[in-house]
């Protein structure tokens, strides 16, 4: 198993990349409480990714959790299913995301500020696993131009807007 920061590992998959664009990279997060990950932590030009948890150790996905990964298209988190917490700018500004699965965020009680904020290639999106969110902060999924199904009735115990 090799690290993914390693310069010769980063180059191998950006070889890849060149050959496959649609290269899904999956990353391990076992071990790992509090989740952060960037952009710069990948190879440029990587469109997919999965992140698995499958000892469920990650109970927090720390501030700007991939913010800005204006190439992303599509982001898998399905087998982190023990968060509880989500730090501000989730996925803030990835202008080409189009999926994302918000199934493991069913026990999350708070949304942080400019959760899904500038993602302007989603066209719809699936609240239902946010059922227990009693808060929003400001910025909650504004500026998703290309949304065109938002089903916000699971956000009916939100007691708190910011």
């Amino acid at each position: 198993s090799q690290e993914l920061s390693s310069e010769e590992t980063r180059k191998a998959i950006e070889r890849r990349l060149e050959e496959d664009p649609d290269l899904l990279l999956q990353v391990d997060a076992s071990g790992v409480s509090r989740l952060r990950l960037h952009e710069e932590d990948f190879p440029f030009g990587l469109r997919h990714l999965r992140v698995t948890d499958p000892k469920q150790c990650v109970i927090h996905i720390g501030d700007d959790f991939l913010a800005e990964w204006e190439s992303l298209v599509t982001l898998d988190l399905a087998s982190l299913q023990n968060v509880q917490g989500i730090g501000g700018c989730f996925l803030f500004g990835c202008r080409s995301l189009q999926a994302v699965d918000l199934t493991p965020f069913c026990n999350i009680k708070k949304i942080e500020y400019r959760f899904l904020n500038y993602c302007e290639s989603l066209t719809e999106l699936d609240l239902g696993p946010l059922q227990n969110v009693t808060e929003v902060d400001f910025c909650f999924m504004s500026n998703c131009t290309s949304l065109q199904t938002l089903d916000v009735g699971p956000l009916r115990n939100v007691t708190v807007i910011d």
